[in-house]
């Protein structure tokens, strides 16, 4: 996957993590990066090019290049902890020591995780007071919050969960799986069976589920591994589907197949409006789908913009007008009619490396993978949706969290996905045996007044 003409970027690229195509955005951010590293325009069309340009400039000893473009993201996607570390690199291997301080300390409140100390770029700041002080500030902001509690825990271990749905008419959780290409029910009782079992005629590695208890429906986006279809970010090659499913007796009432030959597809995560009106991103290709009611055939939304990278998670404002997508940017949010503006943050909020997202009153609660961690924070909206102005740190770096990817609200509380694994599906789709657990999904008190 790499270009060998490439130069070395200063990220955790190795083999083994990029392997991992869905659900470790900042994974996919990084391949993303090789991509954008080869561009040939020198203005930064995201941020993740920006970083691209900036490594290739430092490759050949253009410090001012490299600053250059790490500085315009900086102005344009602001609250970029990749572009706010990477600038603290080149200030630093510059000799521009103060100015390299400046970039950490913006970082502080963003949820940095990584330890500075272990940065070789960083050696040169390492005796500075100034630079103890911003390390010993963004470990503090780095402790673990544990403030949930546990749902369940899946015994199987090989089942690696992407995402849970909830049916309240039953009483009935459902985990969709990638690891076994299939979606078990969890009754009231904690009784597991398989909903939607394996098989030729079964779904491929599940991603998003949903529940649409008015119309006793359940939704899932999943994939399926084909040599014949485009390669995707980690070079995987398959098809992106969209199934639905009669909560009533299990049976396929609908399928839909992005049978797409120029492009990768890889329909995620799942939001249903009132009406029955289906929403999905695609993260593959940058867009975000939909089906009308009564509809048979998905259609796109809105896509093409080189600054919507991977859309991830999706949520419907309570009163069902605004539609928010997460991606590595940030925030989108977008009127029924599809026009779409991207929330404006404080410079020192991460909106970015979004999966699940959920509204909660004026609020939107995301579980988010930042450097080097995982969290799930709550971002106070405007009034009238189009900025975020604050952000409130709700759990980080649970003892059970492995990748934590999306949840479902149940009764004031997120039940989310603490440790999906999805680290552990390889590239042929077999799964590692590293770091092999049982699923636990944990539940997560939640103040979000009505809904």
């Amino acid at each position: 996957m790499r270009d060998p003409s490439a130069p070395a970027v200063p990220f955790d690229c190795d083999g083994t993590r990029m392997r991992i195509v869905m659900k470790r955005t900042w994974m996919v951010a990084a391949a993303l990066l090789l991509r954008a590293g080869a561009a040939a325009a020198q203005e930064p069309v995201n941020f993740m090019h920006a970083l691209g340009l900036s490594a290739r400039a430092s490759a050949r000893g253009d410090t001012a290049g490299a600053l250059a473009a790490l500085e315009a993201a900086e102005r344009r996607w602001p609250g970029q902890p990749m572009v706010l570390r990477e600038l603290a690199r080149v200030h630093a291997r510059a000799g521009r020591r103060d100015e390299a301080v400046a970039a950490l300390g913006r970082l502080w409140s963003s949820g940095v995780a990584a330890p500075l100390e272990d940065d070789p770029a960083l050696a040169p700041l390492r005796r500075l007071p100034a630079f103890r002080r911003v390390s010993a500030r963004l470990a503090a902001a780095a402790a673990p919050l544990v403030r949930a509690d546990t749902a369940f825990v899946l015994d199987d271990a090989d089942l690696v969960p992407e995402s849970v749905a909830y049916d309240p008419a039953s009483r009935s959780f459902f985990a969709g799986s990638m690891g076994r290409r299939k979606v078990v029910r969890v009754g009231p009782s904690g009784a597991v069976s398989d909903f939607v079992p394996a098989g030729p005629e079964g779904p491929g590695e599940v991603l998003g589920i949903r529940v649409d208890p008015a119309r006793g429906a359940l939704w899932v986006n999943h994939w399926m591994a084909d040599d014949a279809a485009p390669a995707g970010f980690a070079g995987r090659r398959g098809w992106a589907a969209m199934d639905r499913y009669d909560l009533r007796t299990g049976r396929r009432t609908w399928r839909a197949v992005l049978r797409d030959t120029a492009r990768a597809h890889l329909l995620n995560d799942l939001a249903v409006d009132a009406a029955g009106e289906v929403f999905a991103t695609d993260s593959e290709g940058g867009a975000v789908y939909r089906l009308r009611p009564g509809a048979d055939t998905l259609e796109r939304f809105f896509g093409g913009p080189p600054d919507f990278v991977y859309p991830n998670g999706i949520a419907l404002a309570p009163d069902g007008r605004t539609l928010f997508v997460a991606h590595l940017e940030g925030i989108s949010a977008f009127g029924r009619d599809g026009r779409r503006r991207l929330l404006a943050a404080p410079p020192e909020v991460a909106t970015g490396f979004g999966d699940g997202l959920y509204p909660c009153g004026d609020r939107l609660v995301m579980i988010q993978g930042l450097d080097g961690h995982h969290r799930v924070a709550a971002f106070r909206l405007d009034a009238a949706r189009e900025r975020v102005t604050g952000a409130v740190l709700l759990e980080q770096r649970h003892p059970a969290h492995d990748v934590p990817t999306t949840g479902v609200l149940v009764d004031g509380a997120l039940v989310y996905v603490a440790n999906s694994q999805v680290r552990r599906v390889n590239v042929d789709g077999t799964l590692s045996p590293d770091g092999r657990a049982r699923p636990v999904l944990l539940r997560l008190p939640l103040e979000c007044g009505d809904q």
